[in-house]
């Protein structure tokens, strides 16, 4: 059963991205493997033009197990890097069937496009944290949002292609592994002026 961080986010994807470039019903039988090896890939995946992102969620249902949020967010965002360096080890290594996107059609994964893994901490307690994090079998770098600073971002951004440049704009200017004292709504109006000379929109007006 779906835990509500991965029903929340896995919408966010699909509003944002459109249904056809997203997947959350990743579990699957490899082909190349003995019959009954259950597999899974991360909680949501999009494949977007050349792009493969996938998104492992954490959500914190326990407040009061004695654990501080900087504890509990270096925990879990070490098993989270874990998990999307094995989504991506199972796309290069693994037969992966096609899967049901968000429009109930069955797709086909590319096996070989730009993969960015992100993690997604869903926990409103979380106000500062390393929104770029080192992963040398990742290409380096696995990017971090708080739920709501990437459902804000995605409201603000609008097109996914916006999203996708931001993301690629934010380790520029974020220092990986160090604590990012920054808004996530400053630097993303920084993106949009440079690129658009403003951060206002109107509805329909960017294209």
């Amino acid at each position: 059963m779906k835990e509500q961080s991965e029903i929340d986010t896995a919408q966010i994807v699909k509003d944002f991205f459109l249904g056809e470039f997203s997947f959350d019903e990743l579990k699957y039988n490899p082909e190349n493997l003995p019959k009954g090896s259950r597999k899974e890939l991360a909680d949501v995946v999009v494949d977007y033009g050349n792009n493969v992102i996938a998104f492992q969620i954490k959500g914190r249902e326990n407040f009061d197990n004695g654990t501080s949020e900087d504890e509990w967010v270096k925990k879990y965002t070490d098993r989270a890097k874990n998990q999307l360096v094995d989504t991506y080890n199972q796309f290069q290594n693994n037969v992966v069937p096609p899967f049901v996107n968000g429009r109930g059609d069955r797709y086909g994964l590319k096996k070989h496009g730009i993969y960015t893994g992100i993690i997604i901490l869903y926990n409103e307690r979380v106000q500062e944290y390393k929104k770029v994090l080192n992963c040398r079998r990742l290409n380096g770098i696995v990017h971090c949002f708080t739920y709501k600073d990437f459902k804000n971002c995605c409201e603000k951004l609008v097109l996914p292609k916006d999203i996708m440049e931001y993301i690629a704009y934010r380790e520029k200017y974020v220092e990986m592994d160090r604590i990012c004292k920054e808004e996530e709504s400053d630097l993303v109006d920084r993106f949009l002026i440079e690129k658009y000379g403003t951060n206002n929109f109107d509805s329909g007006s960017r294209k």
